[in-house]
């Protein structure tokens, strides 16, 4: 997932070309990683 100013295409098209724009949400690297149990 990317989170970035949608307001300025350059923004979605430079994601695209695979710059480094915005955010980027990486998955957590233990199969057995459970957010829920992290939360509470």
């Amino acid at each position: 997932m990317i989170i970035t100013n949608g307001n300025d295409v350059d923004n979605i098209i430079r994601v695209m070309a695979g710059e480094n724009v915005g955010t980027l949400f990486l998955n957590h690297r233990a199969s057995d990683f459970d957010l829920m149990s992290l939360i509470d």
